[in-house]
């Protein structure tokens, strides 16, 4: 597993996927698993101190090992700056990490509420 970037502009919306595979780069299929994806500022903090409170993640065909998230701009609506975040996926209690590295926030130039 290779450390990722993920870049968004604070206040957007952004849907990303993760492909789950093993060791040997096969597609792991996902039936009956769940997905979360949590953002903090650093690795240490609690889960309530989180940035990005776990989002579920969407498993719409579990053979294909893919899983979408979607970010809000309300979850995103954070200071900018470098958080670190995972993905995490579980079947009956037994939870792995999938997908780890740092979410970039950039700030926003066009700040508005009249759209």
């Amino acid at each position: 597993m290779e450390e990722q970037t993920l870049e968004i502009f604070r206040g957007d919306y952004k849907t990303f996927t993760v492909t789950v595979k093993d060791s040997a780069g096969v597609v792991v299929d996902l039936t009956d698993y769940t997905a979360k994806f949590t953002a903090k500022l650093k690795p240490t903090d609690t889960d309530e101190q989180a940035k990005i409170s776990p989002v579920d993640g969407t498993i719409s065909n579990p053979a294909t090992g893919v899983i979408s998230f979607t970010l809000t701009s309300t979850d995103t609506d954070i200071p900018a700056g470098t958080y670190f975040f995972d993905v995490q996926i579980s079947k009956i209690g037994d939870v792995k990490t999938v997908a780890y590295g740092k979410l970039i926030i950039i700030q926003d130039i066009t700040v508005t509420t009249e759209w």
